[in-house]
């Protein structure tokens, strides 16, 4: 699986770096709750999609290396493919089960690494997070890995959806506590019952951070409720 990633972790740290400064000169970026983001993994961080910038944003939340699905049709582009491979992101079919980008998921949490899983898919629009995907749910079950919650404020207006300009707006982002998985035994199958019921959890706690990230972007611009 290494072999197939091909990751270059000492790349990925320097574009990271590059990242976090990009971030917090071309966005304004502010952060709160930096410090709910476990230092050791594994762990998955669940952030909400409005933007396609949301990639990039969420790639300067840990100093470990950090792991993304991506749809797969961006590896139609063989160059392109490589990068990715080599910044540990892996592809995910939209629409249909893809028991290959779940394998992979498995094998990055049990390197101890973190995984970024958008638990609503594809970027939505509005401010409710509406029915999530159950993915999050089950490798964080699966994998005994916490889940950490994140909001992120303003990326809809930096980027918007069919957008390809990014626009230098004011971002916040807001990082919930970890939510630990229920627990299991090794090798216990994990009950579809118990997947439903951490989804509702994730699906709640991504609203909170959600709701609090775009209340702290209100106030830092002066904007009434």
């Amino acid at each position: 699986m290494e072999e197939y990633l091909n990751i270059n972790r000492n790349v990925f740290k320097r574009l990271r770096r590059l990242a976090a400064f990009l971030a917090r000169n071309f966005f304004r970026l502010q952060i709160d709750g930096l410090e709910n983001v476990p230092k050791v993994g594994p762990f998955i961080i669940s952030p909400v999609h409005r933007s396609n910038v949301d990639f990039f944003l969420t790639s300067t939340l840990s100093d470990l290396q950090v792991c993304f699905m991506a749809k797969d049709s961006l590896w139609k582009n063989k160059t392109l493919g490589k990068f990715l491979n080599k910044m540990g992101t892996f592809g995910v079919s939209r629409g249909k089960p893809d028991r290959e980008s779940l394998k992979t998921s498995e094998w990055v949490l049990n390197q101890k690494d973190v995984l970024v899983v958008f638990p609503e898919g594809t970027r939505q629009q509005g401010d409710r997070v509406e029915d999530i995907f159950e993915g999050a749910a089950f490798l964080s079950i699966k994998c005994q890995a916490p889940i950490v919650p994140v909001g992120i404020a303003g990326s809809e207006l930096a980027m918007p959806k069919g957008s390809k300009i990014i626009k230098p707006v004011k971002i916040n982002i807001v990082v919930g506590e970890p939510i630990s998985p229920p627990k299991i035994e090794s090798g216990e199958r994990v009950k579809r019952s118990m997947i439903s019921s951490f989804t509702n959890d994730i699906q709640r706690e991504l609203q909170n951070v959600y709701d609090k990230s775009r209340e702290k972007r209100k106030e830092r611009l002066g904007l009434p409720d």
